[in-house]
């Protein structure tokens, strides 16, 4: 129901709840599944409020340079104006109705995954999706429908799947069983991989991690794990790597972890999972090949992860091929350059929102 707060955050917060509701247990008295998922909600909710108000300093790798400065034309540290922005982006490039709340969005597309990604009946939907507040009638088959069928709900799950955060795209890249490494699996995703990366500048030297259940494509070296994190979760240019001591890489090394990491990325598969899942759906393609879904993507990317106009065509080109449009490095220099999504939102809000400032 929080799907505007970030996927690490929303990991942390399931993690912390579920602690405090260990620790508190002997303390706890069943009153009916109804108080109890009220309580679980109340507190998870609480917890993810608490934890997207702290300020996290992030400690950077040492040895480099700061990431250049032309990614950082505008920073909004404010959660509230982000998130703001989040749901104008929405309404723009995605479709979705803007005489519905935030919530019900968020609801939509929570419903969606169950029933298209998750093959959930309806009536399960329905009972899993509670009222949007106190009060309001439950959801039922009818309207149920009518969020199914709308071609808005259909881009917003597309695009909730086909998004990969920093942390997102590290862990999928070096696979879950690395992160046995770092910490237990009761820590949140940030601290592990946190961990993660000082285990392998430690253990740069060693030949291979041994561990039966990777996949042999995922069979990387302490050397290369430190490599994926600096290019991936970091976002460092190959320059700024090259001018790191500690591992003294070279150039070829960083070109063959690249080649190494793209052919592994998520992108291309949850497109054809996404194509299956919703075949069955009249306007399925025009939802999907619309660039509406595409320069949503491209505005996250260069918004929240700050990459380099290369780095958001490796996540969205093979994809959006699959999908039946093709985007070039010419259409996203077209798209990014010169503020223009920027000022198309600032546009849409306008008019939207009838504001003048």
């Amino acid at each position: 129901r929080y799907s505007t707060y970030s996927l690490d955050l929303r990991e942390e917060a399931t993690q912390e709840t579920l602690l405090k509701v260990w620790n508190h247990r002997t303390a706890l008295k069943w009153q009916g599944e109804e108080s109890w998922n009220a309580f679980l909600r109340h507190a998870a909710r609480n917890t993810l409020i608490d934890l997207s108000r702290r300020v996290k300093e992030v400690e950077m790798p040492k040895g480099f340079d700061a990431p250049s400065e032309e990614n950082f034309e505008l920073e909004i540290e404010d959660h509230a104006s982000l998130k703001m922005i989040y749901q104008a982006a929405d309404l723009l490039w995605l479709g979705l109705n803007p005489k519905l709340s935030p919530e019900t969005h968020t609801r939509q597309i929570l419903a969606a995954q169950l029933f298209y990604l998750d093959h959930a009946p309806w009536q399960e939907v329905v009972g899993l999706l509670p009222p949007e507040r106190i009060g309001d009638p439950p959801l039922n088959q009818e309207t149920l429908d009518l969020w199914l069928s709308h071609i808005g709900v259909f881009r917003a799950l597309a695009y909730h799947e086909l998004y990969a955060s920093y942390n997102g795209i590290t862990a999928h890249l070096l696979h879950k069983s690395l992160l046995q490494y770092a910490l237990s699996p009761e820590n949140c995703l940030s601290d592990r991989l946190d961990a993660l990366f000082q285990i392998a500048c430690r253990e740069g030297t060693r030949e291979k991690i041994a561990l039966q259940d990777l996949p042999d494509d995922c069979d990387w070296t302490w050397r290369e794990t430190a490599l994926v994190f600096l290019v991936f979760r970091y976002g460092f240019t190959t320059e700024q790597i090259l001018r790191r001591e500690e591992f003294s890489f070279t150039r070829e090394e960083i070109d063959s972890i690249t080649v190494k990491s793209h052919a592994l990325f998520p992108f291309i598969d949850q497109m054809r999972r996404l194509l299956r899942a919703l075949e069955a759906v009249p306007n399925r393609d025009e939802a999907l090949k619309e660039s509406g879904l595409w320069k949503r993507l491209a505005f996250q990317y260069e918004l929240v992860d700050k990459l380099q106009h290369r780095a958001i065509l490796d996540r969205i080109q093979g994809a959006a091929e699959l999908a039946g449009t093709s985007i070039t490095p010419n259409t996203l220099q077209a798209w990014i350059s010169n503020r223009r999504l920027w000022d198309s939102l600032i546009k849409f809000c306008r008019k939207q929102f009838d504001l003048q400032d």
